[in-house]
Formats: structure tokens, C-alpha cells, sequence
């Protein structure tokens, strides 16, 4: 989080400051990976080097829509009683608490 503050001078009078807070969102997770077993699937991945960490991972896979969500310390999560030969598409979010931020990655 950070504060940016705003006034003006003008002919060597300065008013007020107006302040404003935002958020650094988190980087992406990179490099996504996943390790599949007959009815397990692991997902990996990695954040960017020289961010903090987010607050917490959001891991989705569909069909059907199973959710995980783990510490933004993890990196990895383990999703198990899959159906064999069965796509699944997954998303990793990154996310901050207050207010939502988030970033995606997929793979």
C-alpha cells in the first residue's frame, strides 16, 4: 500500500495537501506447471523474483469447478479425485485483501 500526496504552489503559496492511498497489486505467477497421476493433479508454480508475496493463491480447475486456496507463502497445491482422461483447465490467482487485486495466470 502507498500514500500519494498532492498540492499546488503558486506564486510561493502552497495549499493544502489532498492525499490518496492505492495498492501494488502482486505479479503474476509464472511458470505454471502441473504433475497428473491417474486421479491426482499438482499444481506448481513460481512468483516473481523481487515482489512480496500475496496474501493468499487462488487455484481453479473446471469441470467440475474445484477450488483451492492456500497461503501466498505456497507453491503448490494437489487436487485428487480427478476423472482419468479428463481435461482440466487451470487458473492461479494472486491475491492482496484490501481492496481485491489480483493477478492471473493460466495454463
Amino acid at each position: 500500500q502507498y500514500t500519494v500526496s498532492v498540492w499546488v504552489v503558486s506564486n510561493g503559496q502552497q495549499s493544502t495537501n489532498t492525499n490518496g492511498m492505492g495498492n501494488v497489486c502482486p505479479s503474476i505467477p509464472i511458470e505454471v506447471s502441473s504433475e497428473v497421476t491417474k486421479r491426482e493433479l499438482t499444481v506448481n508454480w513460481l512468483k516473481t523474483d523481487g515482489h512480496d508475496d500475496p496474501d493468499e493463491y487462488e487455484i481453479t480447475i473446471n469441470s467440475p469447478q474445484m477450488k483451492k486456496t492456500v497461503g501466498g507463502d505456497k507453491r503448490t497445491v494437489q487436487f485428487t479425485g480427478l476423472t482419468p482422461g479428463k481435461r482440466y483447465d487451470i487458473s492461479v490467482v494472486a491475491k492482496v485483501s484490501s481492496p481485491e487485486c489480483f493477478s492471473v495466470a493460466a495454463t
